[in-house]
């Protein structure tokens, strides 16, 4: 094992440093249109090596298992047909494989590898893959016991370092909060009207705060038997606790969901998907209701002001749609960003009441396989 460096990092020293990353980091604008070419796929990345008990909860999940929505049978086939989606390329090309499964592409030919899965959440690892865990120059992995002792000899400025190599290589990390809000966003808010039109949700019954505390929750880095209730080492790096974390989840949820939605409805054109979307904008406000009523901050003020003068339009189509709808939508993101960089949710202990009316989410297939209910 490597000596330990005198620098050796505290944790207050640590979260400093962070902490200047963090403010430039919460305010990304990477395109989150991830290039297939850069997906490896879990078994491929080798990720149950790091992370293995994270990697036995997520073969659980619905995310692992999506692909059975695929098969060329009931609505999935009448999607399908809407589309014009042959059988064939339902499970390859298609639009449902997006969103249904993890795409990766090798010398041009694209295959659907697995169901939803890390990459869909953290971006194509090709490029962030090596880095995201060297913990020092020429660091290389022995074992998982080994790897969390070598984590702890990290200097400040190596983290710095690395975690602004693995955001500019694509990787979207659990302080990234608006980018992973918005990855959920763009699959759980559907963008194709004729999927709609034909049958499918506009949208799941998504919302954030509950969603990541519940089934998809995979936080045990620090102690692989303890599922935590935040990102293990996030709450370590920037000395932020699980309640911190949540209160920002439920603002930033709430205001990505506008921000999806907005973007959605800018383009909207068929009179069975418009309601649906404008309906999304509307339980998104309230929710900001809702937060400015019990912790108000000068950022979710501002985005309510933006967002209340639109529900008269909301549900009938006019000319300028495209114009008026894109354009709310960038300044919701950029309030929203801006929330993040003054905000860490210490200041906001308001929102408890409305957190702990939230549950945990788990789908009914989970529950009754692995939680007995």
């Amino acid at each position: 094992m490597r000596e330990t460096s005198k620098h050796t990092s505290t944790p207050a020293l640590l979260a400093f440093a962070l902490s200047c990353f963090y403010i430039i980091d919460s305010s990304s604008g990477q395109d989150l249109d991830f290039d297939t070419s850069k997906v490896l796929g879990t078994e491929q990345a080798n990720c149950k090596q790091c992370h293995p008990s994270e990697t036995t909860h997520w073969h659980k999940t619905t995310h692992a298992l999506s692909l059975n929505r695929l098969e060329y049978t009931g609505n999935s086939k009448k999607y399908a047909d809407a589309l014009g989606i042959s059988q064939a390329t339902l499970k390859t090309t298609s639009t449902c494989a997006d969103c249904h499964g993890t795409k990766s592409e090798s010398s041009g030919v694209v295959k659907l590898i697995s169901g939803v899965s890390c990459e869909s959440c953290h971006g194509g690892a090709k490029d962030w893959l090596k880095p995201h865990a060297e913990y020092f120059e020429g660091h290389k992995f022995s074992d998982l016991k080994t790897l969390r002792e070598e984590r702890l000899q990290e200097t400040p400025e190596h983290r710095l370092a690395r975690m602004k190599s693995t955001h500019d290589a694509g990787m979207i990390r659990p302080d990234m909060l608006h980018d992973l809000a918005k990855n959920c966003m763009n699959c759980h808010i559907v963008d194709d009207e004729k999927l709609v039109a034909a049958g499918h949700k506009a949208a799941s019954a998504f919302e954030l705060t509950s969603w990541l505390n519940g089934e998809v929750k995979h936080n045990f880095f620090m102690d692989p038997d303890k599922n935590a209730d935040a990102p293990s080492l996030w709450m370590e790096a920037h000395q932020k606790t699980a309640e911190q974390r949540n209160r920002m989840k439920f603002v930033v949820g709430g205001m990505v969901q506008i921000e999806t939605a907005l973007e959605r409805r800018a383009i909207a054109s068929n009179p069975a998907y418009i309601p649906q979307v404008g309906g999304l904008v509307a339980v998104g406000n309230g929710k900001l209701a809702q937060a400015n009523a019990m912790a108000p901050t000068p950022q979710t003020q501002s985005a309510a002001g933006i967002v209340g003068p639109l529900m008269g339009i909301l549900f009938v189509p006019q000319p300028t749609d495209k114009e008026t709808f894109s354009s709310t939508a960038k300044k919701i993101s950029e309030h929203t960003k801006a929330f993040i960089k003054e905000n860490d949710g210490s200041q906001l202990p308001g929102l408890d009441p409305l957190i702990k009316a939230l549950p945990p989410h788990y789908s009914q297939q989970f529950k009754e396989k692995h939680l007995g209910k």
